[in-house]
Formats: C-alpha cells, sequence, structure tokens
C-alpha cells in the first residue's frame, strides 16, 4: 500500500510540475507578444482618419447683399463603408457613378462622394453645399472662374482670391481606422464645422437687372456688350459680353476661336462713330457758345467737301435744313464735320479728354476698361483728320464702359465719375464693410450737360423710327454705326453699332450702352436692346409714364 501511495505522489508531483513549466511558458509567450514591435505597429495603425467634406470660398453678392455665385445646392456625402451601409449609398448616387463607388465601398476605406440626395444610414454622413457655378452662371466675365486647384484664375475670384479662400465654410468628419485602414463601425466619427457661414465680396452689380440685360443680349446680340451704369456714382449695375461661355465647359470656349466668348467685350476698345457727336457737341458749346450752336442752321446736300476729301452722309440725297437738334437726332455727318471745323481740334481733342477719352479705367485690381486711343494733337493739324474726328472715325475707339461713362457726365450735370465694380466685403452677408469712394470731377459745364440731356432725350422721344424709344418710360440718347477699315470674305465692311442713352429722360436713373459688334447699322442693331433693356427695368421697378418730358429747343 505505500509503494502505491508513493506512486501516485510522484506522479501527481510530475504533473503539476509539468503544468507550472506550462503556465511559464504561456506567460513568457505573452510577455514576448505584448512588449513586441509588430504588436505596437499595429496600435499605431488603428488611427484618426479625416475626410474633408467641404472647402468652400467666400460668397460674391450683387449691391442688395444676393449671391451671385452658390446659388443653387448639391449633397457632398462622407462614407465610412459598413456592411450595412452599402445599399443606401448606392441608392444615392447616379448611375454613371455607381460602378466607381462600389469600388470604393469594397474597400472599406472612407471616402467622400456627391450624392442625390442625404443619405440617412449607420456611419454616413451628408451635407447641403453650394455649387460654386451655375450652367449660366451670371456675370461670367466679370466673377471669372477657378482652376483645378480651386485657386482663382480669372476676374473677383483671382482679384480677391486670398479673401475668398479663407471666408468660407470648412466641414470635415474624422474617424476611426483598423490596422487595415478601414472602418472601425460602432465608433462615431466626429464632424467639425469651421469658418464664416456667409462672407464675400459686395459687388456693385444689381443681379436682377443683370438678369435682364443677359436675357436680352442673348436674345438680340451675336456679338457684343451691354454696360448698365448709375450715372451719379459711376457704379456697374450690370455688364456683360456676348457670346457668353460656361465655367464647367472651359475646353469649348477656349477651342472656340471665331466667336472668343472668354472675351469681355464691354472692357475693349472699338471705334465709336456718331456717339462721339455727344463730344463735338460739349466741345462746341463751351468753345463757340451754346446760342450759337443751338441757332446755328446748315444745309445737308448728302456729302461735304473738306479741302478736297469729300464726307458723304449717311443718308446720300442729303438731311436739307437742320439745326443742332435735327443734327443730333439725324446723325447727320456734314452738319458735326462743319461745326467741328469750326470747333478746331484741339478743342475737340481736349473735351474728349476731358471726358475720359484714352483714360484706362481701373474697375477693381487687375480689371480695367479701356479708354481707347485718341488721334494725336498734331494728327489735328489736317483739316481731314478733324472732320473725320469731329463724327467719331479715324484714330479714335473706346470701350462701351468708357461711353458709358461719357453718357453719365450728360445725365449728372457735367461730371466725370470713376467706373466701379466692388462696393466692398461682408462677414456675414447682411452688413457692409465699405471701399473708399472714387472721385468724380468736373468734365464739362452743368449747363451745357442739361443743354446735351434735353438734347439726346429729343433725338429719342420724337423719333418713332429710332428703334430706341421704348414703351414704359422715357429716354434720351445716341445712335452710331462706326466704319472699322476691316472687310468680311464677300468684301462688306465691317462696321460697329452702337447705342449709348439714358432712362427716364427728366431723371435719369440708369445709363445703358449697348455695343454690336460688327453687326453695322446702330437704330437697327444696337437701339431696339436699348429700348428693350429700358422697357424691363422699368416694368421690374414700376416705372411709367406719367406725363410727357418737355424737350423745348430754347431750353
Amino acid at each position: 500500500m505505500k509503494n502505491y501511495t508513493e506512486s501516485i505522489f510522484r506522479r501527481t508531483s510530475a504533473i503539476f510540475a509539468a503544468m507550472v513549466l506550462a503556465a511559464a511558458g504561456l506567460v513568457g509567450q505573452l510577455s514576448w507578444i505584448v512588449s513586441s514591435d509588430q504588436l505596437a505597429q499595429t496600435a499605431q495603425t488603428q488611427s484618426k482618419y479625416t475626410l474633408t467634406v467641404a472647402d468652400e470660398r467666400g460668397f460674391i453678392y450683387d449691391c442688395k447683399m444676393q449671391p451671385l455665385v452658390g446659388t443653387e445646392q448639391r449633397w457632398q456625402t462622407a462614407v465610412f463603408p459598413t456592411p450595412q451601409n452599402q445599399k443606401k449609398v448606392l441608392d444615392a448616387v447616379e448611375p454613371e457613378r455607381k460602378q466607381t463607388v462600389a469600388e470604393l465601398l469594397e474597400t472599406g476605406k472612407p471616402f467622400v462622394t456627391e450624392t442625390t440626395e442625404a443619405v440617412d444610414a449607420e456611419m454616413v454622413y451628408s451635407f447641403s453645399v453650394p455649387e460654386r457655378y451655375t450652367e449660366n452662371q451670371t456675370a461670367v466675365h466679370l466673377i471669372g472662374y477657378l482652376d483645378y486647384n480651386g485657386s482663382g484664375v480669372t476676374g473677383i475670384e483671382k482679384e480677391y482670391d486670398s479673401f475668398l479662400a479663407d471666408s468660407g465654410k470648412k466641414i470635415q468628419v474624422t474617424g476611426m481606422l483598423n490596422a487595415l485602414q478601414q472602418t472601425i463601425a460602432g465608433v462615431e466619427p466626429e464632424i467639425r464645422i469651421e469658418g464664416a457661414e456667409n462672407a464675400g465680396v459686395v459687388l456693385t452689380l444689381d443681379g436682377r437687372t443683370q438678369q435682364i440685360v443677359e436675357s436680352i443680349g442673348s436674345q438680340m446680340l451675336d456679338k457684343g456688350a451691354i454696360v448698365v451704369m448709375d450715372p451719379y456714382n459711376g457704379q456697374i449695375r450690370a455688364m456683360a459680353s456676348f457670346p457668353a461661355y460656361s465655367p464647367s465647359n472651359l475646353g469649348e470656349a477656349v477651342n472656340d476661336q471665331e466667336n472668343k466668348p472668354m472675351l469681355n467685350r464691354a472692357l475693349l476698345g472699338y471705334s465709336v462713330g456718331s456717339t462721339f457727336k455727344i463730344v463735338t457737341a460739349a466741345a462746341a458749346m463751351q468753345s463757340l457758345g451754346r446760342e450759337y450752336c443751338l441757332t446755328r442752321e446748315y444745309t445737308c446736300e448728302g456729302a461735304v467737301d473738306v479741302y478736297g476729301q469729300v464726307f458723304r452722309c449717311h443718308l446720300r440725297s442729303g438731311h436739307g435744313e437742320l439745326d443742332m437738334f435735327d443734327a443730333m437726332r439725324e446723325s447727320c455727318n456734314p452738319w458735326f464735320i462743319g461745326l467741328g471745323q469750326e470747333t478746331g481740334g484741339e478743342a475737340l481733342l481736349k473735351t474728349a479728354e476731358n471726358l475720359g477719352f484714352g483714360e484706362t479705367m481701373m474697375l477693381y485690381g487687375d480689371i480695367t476698361a479701356s479708354g481707347g486711343t485718341l488721334p494725336s494733337a498734331d494728327s489735328l493739324q489736317a483739316p481731314a483728320a478733324v472732320a473725320n474726328f469731329s463724327f467719331g472715325q479715324g484714330e479714335l475707339t473706346a470701350s462701351p464702359v468708357q461711353i458709358a461713362r461719357m453718357t453719365a457726365a450728360v445725365v449728372n450735370g457735367g461730371k466725370l465719375v470713376s467706373p466701379t465694380l466692388v462696393l466692398g466685403t461682408t462677414d456675414d452677408g447682411k452688413t457692409l464693410q465699405s471701399s473708399a469712394l472714387p472721385v468724380s470731377r468736373q468734365a464739362i459745364s452743368s449747363e451745357i450737360a442739361a443743354q446735351l440731356k434735353v438734347m439726346l432725350a429729343y433725338a429719342v422721344m420724337s423719333d418713332d423710327s429710332s428703334g430706341a424709344k421704348p414703351e414704359l418710360v422715357t429716354a434720351g440718347g445716341k445712335t452710331a454705326t462706326a466704319q472699322t477699315g476691316q472687310y468680311d470674305e464677300d468684301g462688306n465692311e465691317l462696321e460697329q453699332g452702337w447705342f449709348t442713352g439714358f432712362f427716364p429722360a427728366d431723371e435719369p436713373q440708369y445709363v445703358v450702352t449697348v455695343l454690336a459688334e460688327n453687326e453695322g447699322f446702330g437704330n437697327s442693331s444696337a437701339a431696339p436692346v436699348f429700348a428693350e433693356i429700358a422697357d424691363a427695368v422699368a416694368g421690374m421697378l414700376g416705372m411709367t409714364i406719367t406725363e410727357e418730358t418737355v424737350m423745348e429747343e430754347d431750353s
């Protein structure tokens, strides 16, 4: 019995010793695992992962704090893939992107995608964010566009690039990933929204007027430009160039060398033709006296000989006997050529310079409008050069902005305003931090300006065939058909059609200048555009003709 007991004890002791050794080995193995580099590295790979859902730019507003960009919304969705959320994500994706999104879901790694609606699913977070541009983006030539990195390339986007980049809202979602960089289900990500909500740049444009101008211009002009200006402070209420382009299809615009839609024609210099007769009239009244100019009569026979060079009137049979009012209405070249000869080239040139011709206009930063070109004082020693200058031909060019600026001086008492595009900035989309106001200068006397205003109102309101007479409001203005010396493939000379005017005639609130590039006769190509715009704006504001403006020739 004793031997049997001792045998049991020896076996039990051996088993216990084996178990102790096994436990010691297991503890040692666990200790090695815990202290190994492999586990440390694995722990480190379980890290945070941040998705940037939106990195918006500041807004660009019109003068009434209505946004001109970001007017449409889209859904941006942050997805941390799990088996439970894949179907709902795929259901909210456009068909052409389903395959790509399905492959992203398969990886298990977080990503951001655009969806057609908000997705209600675990570990999926949708945000409504503004689309920067629409397909038919308004004021595209002034606003400009962005490059692939989201930086401004042209226009206000470029001039205010840093400010706009720093002023927008930023949305980020941060979640935890495992060692394979896949979503850890059940660990709720952190959502972070930073930056200003509605900060941006405030322009002088009026959004409703801009839309009217773009709509009418796109229907009535193949190529050209329209400028609408407040005549008292030079603030540009609308500016459009035709044809326009889409920021979402820049390649097509760049390749269209025939139409060159990316050019802002409102800022470029063109031959101005008879709109310059406003300057000739102002210079003559200043040099020769108002009474003499208003009572001066001349018989137009269809042409005039200036030292052997013949200049023809657009009405080859002649206008007959005219005074200054009728000469302006009929746009009689011989009448103004004679007046220009009496006035002299020096006085014409000085008045043109006083009214801003030849002077580059800085709308904001590098956004400038051409003041065009003027003939030299030496060239105006020749009578024929003075004759050309008198009715806006020869070496003279100007941009639509400059012609609008000249017209504003007629309306506001003779002051030359500085065209402006930017009012300032805003931090909240409600309050304005104003920029410095530009200074105006007296260009012509208030008496001469008042006389010109009445004369131009007479030119429109007394001529039902001018094409410029609106139906809802009184107006004044001047047509032009400018020769360019350039010819098309059929040998026909290219001519610029112009109209520049204002409304209402008695107390003008708007100056509108229309250029119809290479479309000839201003009374048929540009004047009707003016009339349509005047009626549309008057209708928008509830303007109506309550009484006829008195336009006495002796006023």
